[in-house]
C-alpha cells in the first residue's frame, strides 16, 4: 500500500513539472505602489504572451495583400491603356457618331465608356424584333462592324432589353483585353440597373 502512495506522489511530482516546463511564460514582477497599507513582501505579477516581431506581423499583412491583388487581377484583369496606333473609328467621337446613325430606329446609346481601350457602349433596343440585333451590326461602318468584342445583354427597367457592347480592333484583341472588357461591362451593367 505504501508503494501505491509513493509512486502516486512520484508520478505527481513527475506530472506537475511536465505541465509546469509545458506551461511556461514570462513573468514580471512589479514593485507596488508606495502605499503604507500594502504590504512590504506584496508584489504585482502580470503574465503576458511572447510578443510577435513587428517584421512578422507586417510581413504577413503583405503576404495577404499580394494575395488579394493577384485575385483581383484574375477577375477584374488589369486596366487597358489605348494603343496609339488603334484605327480613330475605334475611338469615342467617331464611334459615337457611327452608332447613333446605325441605330436611328433600332436601338439609343444610353452611355459610352471609354475612359480605357476599348469603349464600351451601354444600348437600349427600341424593338423586342430577335432580327434587331442583325440589323443594328449590318448598319454600323465597315471598320467597326468587324469589331473584335463582346456583348453583355440585359433588361432595362422600362422592360426593354438593352446591351453592353464593347468595340475593339480586331488586331488589338486579346486575352487581357477581353478579361477587362467583361469586368467593365458587368460594372456598367450593375450601375445603369442600380439608378
Amino acid at each position: 500500500m505504501r508503494w501505491r502512495f509513493a509512486l502516486s506522489v512520484c508520478a505527481s511530482f513527475v506530472a506537475g513539472a511536465f505541465a509546469a516546463s509545458s506551461l511556461q511564460r514570462r513573468v514580471e514582477s512589479v514593485p507596488p505602489p508606495d502605499d503604507p497599507r500594502v504590504a512590504p513582501s506584496a508584489r504585482v505579477v502580470t503574465v503576458s504572451e511572447p510578443a510577435r516581431s513587428c517584421d512578422e506581423t507586417i510581413s504577413e499583412c503583405e503576404r495577404a495583400r499580394d494575395f488579394y491583388r493577384a485575385q483581383l487581377v484574375v477577375y477584374e484583369g488589369t486596366p487597358q491603356a489605348w494603343p496609339v496606333d488603334v484605327p480613330d473609328a475605334f475611338r469615342e467621337t467617331p464611334l459615337r457618331d457611327a452608332l447613333r446613325e446605325s441605330f436611328d430606329g433600332l436601338a439609343t446609346v444610353n452611355e459610352m465608356d471609354c475612359e480605357e481601350y476599348p469603349c464600351i457602349a451601354l444600348v437600349a433596343l427600341t424593338s423586342d424584333d430577335q432580327s434587331c440585333c442583325t440589323q443594328i451590326e449590318e448598319r454600323l461602318p465597315d471598320p467597326v462592324r468587324q469589331k473584335m468584342g463582346g456583348a453583355y445583354m440585359y433588361q432595362s427597367e422600362d422592360g426593354r432589353m438593352a446591351a453592353a457592347l464593347t468595340f475593339g480592333a480586331p488586331d488589338r484583341w486579346n486575352a487581357d483585353v477581353s478579361t477587362r472588357a467583361t469586368w467593365r461591362m458587368e460594372q456598367m451593367v450593375e450601375e445603369a440597373q442600380d439608378r
